[in-house]
């Protein structure tokens, strides 16, 4: 009985200091968000242009548009992550709020590499490439689950409409009626639920620590 009373209480503890450190402290990682928005997003115009025929080239090179974009997006991570350790903020970017916002982040970066390597493998075996028709509903969906944790643990609200908007968006995805205009509407959405947002948390990570 005791061991569960002093589970309780850290557990209490432990959702004390995110609200407290998400209150006080500003949310390291906004530029992870752009970055991610900005390059998807020309990834995503790529696959339009290809998808009308203004560039020419077979399925494989869609996916190598995104392979490269990933790869770009990783490289553009690891250098943030060197520039945060050296930034001497450690403080902040130890936050409880912060290891929330990047675990919700991380695991949905995670899912999104698997669920891309699951849908490389089933097209190929299959030789169907409309696996990949769902893959925007299936993001979108993720950035929604993130946005939510991060807004609940953090206590920035306007988070919890980003989220609401991420759900949204990856409902309608479903509605549109080719190819063409799934890649758009995509390409719109990153910039506004992944590029916009992040903006925002990198003024306000400026502002907190300066």
């Amino acid at each position: 009985m005791s061991e569960q009373i002093d589970t309780l209480k850290d557990d209490i503890a432990f959702m004390r200091a995110m609200a407290q450190d998400g209150q006080r402290g500003p949310v390291i990682g906004g530029a992870a968000l752009v970055s991610a928005g900005v390059i998807f997003s020309i990834a995503t115009l790529v696959c339009w242009a290809m998808a009308i025929g203004l560039i020419q080239g077979s399925n494989t090179w869609v996916l190598g548009v995104w392979v490269a974009a990933m790869l770009i997006h990783m490289t553009v991570i690891s250098i943030l992550v060197g520039r945060w350790r050296r930034s001497g903020h450690s403080s902040a970017v130890a936050g409880a709020a912060n290891r929330a916002f990047r675990w919700a982040w991380s695991g949905c970066g995670w899912a999104i590499a698997a669920i891309f390597a699951g849908s490389i493998l089933t097209a190929w075996r299959t030789q169907n490439w409309m696996v990949f028709e769902t893959f925007p509903t299936i993001i979108l969906a993720l950035y929604g689950s993130a946005w939510m944790i991060s807004a609940m643990m953090s206590e920035r609200r306007w988070m919890r409409w980003v989220a609401i908007g991420s759900f949204a968006a990856a409902i309608g995805m479903a509605l549109l009626p080719n190819v063409a205009a799934a890649y758009l509407a995509f390409a719109a959405a990153l910039l506004l639920l992944a590029a916009a947002p992040g903006f925002v948390l990198m003024r306000e990570e400026r502002a907190g620590l300066a």
